[in-house]
């Protein structure tokens, strides 16, 4: 394929994307949808395919897919998996992940992409390279949560992987779930992306102190070992080292980073 000048992108043709959707695992039967986007400002352009989660674990295919640029919006919509109650949501959430799919056929929809994904279309729509404004808004996500380092991207990442940045998403899921139900994380969740797009940075110390202080009861009272227990019970895959990337938050939070390295 070529790149057109309604686009900005190259052609893909008849592909197939697979990955996982996660907050915890979407439940099966979930919706999952790939919509085009133009690539010059990252606005849908109409065209759209749509697929379901095939099990429990949150997994998805969609086949068939053909487009006029390589830059989509993947948007999972349904009930999930709760790491801190162990148990099923009450109501549905929707998460996004952007993706360049040139080279790529698997793309893993999580907590991190949503994050991401409105600082990415701040930084496109403001001539950024599509590739530069995926690093620079990752880095940016990851540093509002006191994490740094290299990792692969958050489209690669798999609370069920045994990286250190699959420990690092199932830490912020944990965290930003907390004890709120899914309407109050969806607010969360948009609050956050709309902060973080203006400039990169979160703002808001007040929701920051309120996670953390969640964090730090949850620490102190050894609960992170029962979060722990409820993701191994789902028995789909190595659990993660989150534990560190949640007591990271609070203690950097609180200003006591060196002493949290000392804990560990």
């Amino acid at each position: 394929g070529g790149a057109t000048e309604e686009t900005k992108g190259i052609a893909i043709t008849d592909k197939e994307v697979a990955g996982v959707s996660q907050k915890g695992p979407f439940l099966t039967g979930s919706l999952v949808h790939l919509y085009e986007l133009n690539g010059i400002d990252f606005i849908q352009t109409g065209k759209s395919f749509a697929g379901k989660t095939n099990s429990d674990k949150g997994d998805f295919s969609i086949s068939k897919i053909n487009l006029k640029s390589q830059y989509a919006l993947l948007e999972a919509h349904g009930y999930y998996r709760n790491e801190v109650t162990g148990s099923k949501s009450v109501s549905q959430i929707t998460l996004n992940a952007v993706t360049d799919l040139e080279n790529r056929d698997r793309v893993n929809i999580n907590l991190l992409t949503h994050l991401a994904y409105e600082r990415i279309r701040e930084l496109v729509q403001s001539d950024e390279d599509v590739s530069a404004a995926k690093e620079q808004s990752e880095k940016e996500v990851f540093s509002s949560f006191y994490i740094t380092g290299d990792f692969a991207q958050f489209e690669d990442m798999d609370i069920f992987n045994g990286g250190e940045g699959d420990a690092a998403l199932l830490a912020i899921s944990v965290l930003m779930q907390g004890a709120r139900s899914e309407a109050e994380l969806s607010e969360l969740l948009a609050l956050y992306a709309n902060d973080v797009a203006v400039d990169g940075t979160w703002d808001d110390e007040e929701l920051k102190v309120d996670i953390a202080d969640w964090a730090e009861a949850v620490c102190l009272k050894d609960r992170f070992a029962g979060i722990r227990k409820n993701v191994e019970n789902w028995g789909f895959g190595r659990v993660p080292s989150f534990e560190k990337y949640a007591m990271r938050f609070w203690w950097y939070n609180y200003g006591l980073g060196l002493c949290e390295l000392k804990r560990q």
